[in-house]
């Protein structure tokens, strides 16, 4: 695991490598280091989790020095893949190791191949080609700008920034990320730097030049009309049964090995972290749960709950106090680290998760994360596809009308922007065998794979590694994925949202924990809100971006609820974070009454 960087044509320098590596120390501890070639320089902060020792150190060569890697992620399947690659000689155990050795021998034709999340960068001499590429569903984020004749590829915006890209506010694009929560595409809030879309990989010849960008994954590929027909052909308890061993292949994978760092359970006593939690236990590993606590609103402390599912796998839980305490140590730093205005106040609670579990010795935190979007679980999300396919009105919930008045000041439209539209349009393709509501609402749940996932991967990734903790995610096993497109809906949906899903838990889990209302990781925001200085949101920096009346300003902070002045609290922050160059200190000092 690490956080990479790269300069890419004429002029590339370690000096600048180094200094973006350097901007992404949070991400890897261990060890900072750059390496230039002629028009290229890479760069690497380690966090040594799989093959600890010196032999998976960063940037990597190979045996000849024609090639070098940079690479953030896990290889699940590496040991696996050493196997096609008979003709190679292995120093040590890393994953890195065996990413370079595929690379070597099968070139972009190796990611198909790949069994886990990913971004990296390989330069090959001999070729005169550098690959950049980034995993199936986007888990690791990865960032590209192109400034003065070169190309700045990160792990994180802000290894861009040290590396010289200037930061300027893309106004329209903040506009949207505030008034939608999340924009989909590659665009960011600052002018020039873009996101490499979760699938994709870009190459470049030997002068840094762009040769093309592509798609190697969609979430289409993985719909097959003969595999959809044998599980549509098995009985219920079958279905389950394979389900069952997919799960638990995903978890087996992602489980501790030799030399592995110390890893846990990010459970929030709901169904899809409880059942990873528990489906450890099946193979024989029992790893400590960890629990945000908020003892100040008991009415949405789900410790209980994660106490339940930590009995039923007989191991130890750890609660850990998200109260105004915590709030105000994490609040700025959240945003810094998100690098974007937070889409949800629990990347504060995550970010107070990571650092008791690093306290702890910790490494590795596992998640439940993807289970909603594979297995239909969001009750507020596509009512109309829901309803056409016969999801009665009781399993859904109404979907949330976020800044409305924030939308109206800004002038701006709700509707899905070209991207979403043409990722919809390709998955109706790939379901194109099934009639026309099965289709819809089987290219609309999927459709969430590209336009919804990303982005909580995005905060898990970020707040999590904020204090050096990777995460994992054994819901996107390529496996479970694939089975989940596949399966019947009502699989899915009836007789209740995830209904499968759950029938599968039962067999490890307490049927209380099983059967609960989802709850979503929420809380209020309101007493910590309370202890900021309104006044630096009034006349502050992100009205000045964004342009707009004081008048109509005033008006709108007067009246929004607590989730919008939350939003417009973050995106404050991070005008003067990223764009005033504000260090999180000097922002602390600023916004609090005290």
């Amino acid at each position: 695991m690490c956080g990479i960087a790269a300069v890419l044509g004429p002029g590339a320098t370690e000096q600048t490598a180094l200094a973006m590596g350097l901007a992404l120390k949070h991400r890897g501890p261990d060890r900072t280091a750059a390496v230039a070639l002629p028009r290229a320089a890479l760069a690497a902060a380690r966090l040594a989790v799989t093959g600890p020792g010196p032999a998976g150190d960063q940037p990597m060569r190979t045996a000849g020095r024609d090639q070098l890697l940079v690479f953030n992620g896990e290889i699940h399947n590496h040991r696996e893949l050493r196997r096609q690659l008979p003709g190679h000689v292995f120093r040590g155990d890393s994953d890195t190791e065996t990413l370079l050795a595929a690379l070597a021998e099968w070139g972009p034709h190796a990611l198909p191949w790949l069994e886990g999340p990913f971004a990296f960068v390989h330069v090959n001499r001999a070729t005169g080609r550098t690959i950049v590429a980034r995993d199936r569903f986007g888990v690791k984020s990865l960032y590209l700008a192109r400034h003065e004749g070169r190309w700045y590829v990160g792990s994180e915006i802000k290894a861009l920034l040290a590396g010289g890209v200037p930061a300027t506010p893309c106004v329209p694009q903040l506009r949207a990320v505030l008034a939608d929560y999340w924009v989909n595409g590659p665009r960011t809030p600052l002018e020039g730097i873009r996101r490499v879309l979760p699938g994709t990989v870009l190459e470049f010849d030997a002068d840094g030049e762009l040769l093309s960008e592509r798609t190697w994954f969609e979430p289409g590929s993985l719909v097959d009309r003969e595999e959809a027909d044998r599980l549509a052909a098995l009985p219920a308890e079958g279905w389950i049964d394979r389900l069952d061993g997919v799960l638990r292949a995903g978890v087996r994978r992602r489980l501790p090995q030799d030399g592995f760092a110390e890893a846990g359970v990010l459970c929030s006593g709901g169904l899809d972290s409880s059942l990873v939690l528990a489906l450890a236990k099946a193979e024989g590993v029992r790893l400590p749960a960890y629990v945000a606590s908020f003892g100040d609103q008991p009415e949405v402390d789900e410790t209980r709950w994660a106490a339940r599912a930590a009995e039923a796998a007989g191991t130890p839980l750890v609660p850990v106090q998200v109260d105004g305490r915590a709030w105000r140590e994490h609040f700025v730093a959240s945003v810094r680290h998100f690098e974007y205005p937070l889409v949800h106040q629990n990347s504060v609670a995550l970010a107070a998760v990571a650092a008791r579990a690093r306290a702890d010795g910790l490494r590795v935190l596992f998640s439940g994360e993807g289970a909603d979007e594979l297995f239909g679980g969001y009750p507020s999300r596509h009512h109309g596809e829901r309803r056409a396919f016969g999801v009665g009105a009781h399993a859904l919930e109404p979907p949330a009308d976020r800044g409305r008045g924030l939308r109206e000041l800004l002038g701006l439209r709700p509707g899905p922007s070209d991207y979403e539209l043409d990722v919809r349009d390709r998955l109706r393709r790939s379901f194109r065998h099934l009639p026309r509501e099965r289709n819809e609402l089987s290219s609309a749940l999927a459709a969430d794979l590209r336009l919804f996932l990303s982005h909580g991967l995005n905060r898990l990734d970020k707040n999590l590694m904020q204090a050096s903790i990777e995460v994992r995610e054994p819901f996107l096993d390529t496996a479970v994925a694939s089975f989940a497109l596949n399966s019947p809906l009502e699989r899915h949906l009836l007789p209740g949202l995830k209904a499968g899903l759950a029938a599968t838990a039962r067999r490890y889990l307490p049927a209380e924990v099983v059967d609960r209302e989802k709850f979503g990781f929420n809380f209020s925001v309101r007493p910590y809100l309370e202890s900021l200085d309104m006044r630096r949101l009034r006349r502050g920096e992100l009205v000045d971006v964004l342009r707009l009346p004081a008048r109509e300003w005033a008006r709108l902070l007067a009246e929004s609820e607590e989730r919008t002045i939350f939003r417009l609290w973050t995106a404050e922050i991070w005008c003067r974070l990223f764009l005033a160059g504000v260090s999180v200190d000097e922002v602390n000092g600023l916004i609090w009454l005290d």
